[in-house]
């Protein structure tokens, strides 16, 4: 095993081939796809973000996807935007603070299908509480590892250790290599965690 940090993202190294196939959901500014391909120069990545501010960086190795990674059907959602970009999420209703338009969604199995891509070596989640459903829903082994960032603004009852432990039962093919937390708010309540799975061998 050979645990290293990506722009705040666990990720094991040894998992990695020399050339991987990588979906980076939450880019925003592409570090963590930067340090993929600096890492593995051959490596394929597919960076994921719906902010239409984001534009395609034009690096070698990487395609944009300017939509969200959703766990259902739905082809569209409402986005949430702050100013500073930071923290923008997808919600179904009207935001006071921030501004709301429309962004399109995927799930995992049909973009697998439209990218012709049979196994993901590495998924990075970072998309501000669609984890929670992402993960709930996982199709089984699609990935050999996956670095998730958890957190949720809406819903703290997952913030448990009983939501979690429920959570890795839905996930049989993986074993838990880390769930650290990494951000704690008021009265000590976790927000944040560091996260990596990595598929049964």
């Amino acid at each position: 095993m050979n645990l290293t940090s990506l722009d705040s993202h666990t990720v094991d190294l040894d998992l990695l081939p020399e050339a991987p196939v990588v979906m980076d959901v939450g880019a925003r500014n592409f570090q963590f796809a930067r340090l993929i391909l600096e890492t593995r120069p051959n490596a394929r990545v597919y960076a994921m973000d719906p902010d239409r501010a984001i534009a395609d960086p034009g690096i070698a190795g990487l395609s944009f996807l300017n939509m969200a990674l959703v766990a259902d059907e739905k082809t569209q959602s409402g986005y949430a935007s702050y100013s500073t970009g930071e923290g923008n999420f997808l919600t179904d209703s009207p935001v006071w603070y921030a501004d709301v338009y429309q962004v399109p969604c995927v799930n995992i199995q049909t973009l697998m299908r439209d990218l012709g891509v049979a196994h993901w070596d590495l998924v990075k989640l970072d998309c501000e509480g669609q984890e929670f459903p992402i993960l709930e829903d996982w199709p089984g082994p699609i990935a050999t590892q996956v670095s998730v960032e958890f957190h949720d603004h809406v819903t703290p009852g997952r913030w448990s250790a009983e939501y979690f432990r429920g959570l890795w039962k839905r996930l049989p093919d993986y074993r838990i290599v880390q769930h650290e937390p990494t951000q704690v708010g008021p009265a000590g309540v976790v927000g944040h965690w560091d996260s990596l799975l990595a598929l049964n061998s």
